[in-house]
């Protein structure tokens, strides 16, 4: 499950028109999604067309635990298809007045999703237009980072205070953002300050800057008045297709960042292991096996150091591998482990075991 907080501590650049039409786009192409609306105005729960009766919960309630404790889950409003909104509140407003002094106040967003009993592939998190509590505790919920930029005002400086702050959470609570990228929003390709301002964010922010640009359409607005994402609006319209485009673009640094971890975790895994034998003679020893599909090359050629030993070490995956080396041409087993098995040709192989 993946946790992308959407924020600027600006109003006004698209936070929280890109966090209903990216939840609403991502929905539309398959992926069940849940927006968080951590602003205490609402406006992400309003935009999706979420209408909450007088006493109904909220986020607020999952978060402060008064007058009763509430789960996250009972919050939650279904909107379409797979696109779901749990509603912020006015009294968000007195939640840091209510947790900033309890053990573990920033890190409440973080334990409420954790309890959460459906399974979502997506939860973004609106945040509210500045750098406080609310915003902290969704950053600390996040593990990616979206970062709307208005690029009609924009201002490295403000922006440079928010990634000053991606780092201080990292440096105090020891979390790892996965990816923090920019969105550039309300382009007008009509003028030459944005087309210079955009060349800027892209110098600036190099392959942190996402390849679809929100530019200023009619479409988002109309959507915005009507409280529903553009996609159910007009799916015809630009807003729509940028929006769906931006949604591409997620999922496929999902598939990346997937990869990524997968990859890490499978080097986590490998143990170094030294294969050596002395033999002064030799002009050229190779060790071979199963992890090298038993292939004489470059790669499995032993250096050779003054005292005559040959060595070479080689990083494997946990398992049960079959080896042997190869002298001057002539295979041979290990004769420094006594694990051995006879292989189908009759001969020896030797047997290196790594738990």
């Amino acid at each position: 499950m993946r946790l992308i907080a959407i924020t600027n501590q600006k109003g006004g650049c698209g936070k929280t028109t890109t966090a209903i039409n990216l939840a609403a786009s991502l929905a539309a192409s398959g992926s069940r999604v849940l927006l968080v609306d951590m602003d205490p105005q609402a406006h992400a729960s309003s935009g999706a067309g979420v209408q909450l009766a007088p006493n109904a919960k909220t986020l607020y309630h999952a978060l402060s635990g008064s007058p009763e404790p509430t789960a996250l889950q009972e919050t939650i409003v279904a909107v379409r298809g797979g696109f779901a909104v749990a509603p912020g509140h006015i009294l968000l407003s007195t939640l840091e007045q209510e947790l900033a002094q309890q053990e573990g106040g920033i890190g409440r967003l973080s334990h409420a999703l954790a309890g959460l009993s459906q399974p979502y592939d997506i939860i973004l998190i609106d945040t509210p237009p500045n750098l406080g509590f609310l915003t902290f505790n969704a950053l600390r919920a996040a593990n990616e980072v979206i970062v709307p930029i208005d690029i009609s005002s924009f201002a490295l400086n403000g922006v440079s205070k928010l990634f000053n702050m991606l780092e201080l959470i990292k440096v105090k609570t020891d979390h790892r953002f996965t990816a923090v990228k920019a969105l550039v929003t309300n382009f007008d390709k009509r003028s030459k300050y944005a087309r210079q301002m955009l060349g800027l964010i892209r110098s600036t922010f190099h392959h942190q800057v996402y390849t679809t640009i929100i530019t200023v359409n009619i479409a988002l607005r109309e959507a915005a008045s009507r409280g529903v994402p553009v996609v159910h609006f007009n799916k015809y319209a630009s807003g729509a297709r940028q929006y769906l485009a931006l949604a591409d673009e997620v999922k496929q640094d999902g598939r990346r960042l997937d990869a990524q971890a997968f990859a890490e975790s499978s080097q986590a895994l490998l143990k170094r292991v030294a294969f050596e034998l002395h033999h002064p003679e030799a002009q050229a020893i190779h060790v071979v096996g199963d992890f090298n599909q038993w292939s004489v090359s470059e790669g499995s050629l032993l250096s050779r150091r003054e005292t005559g030993l040959w060595s070479k070490e080689v990083e494997l995956p946990p398992g049960r591998y079959r080896y042997k080396f190869v002298v001057d041409g002539q295979w041979c087993e290990d004769p420094n482990n006594p694990r051995s098995e006879v292989n189908p040709f009759g001969s020896a192989d030797s047997i290196l075991l790594i738990d």
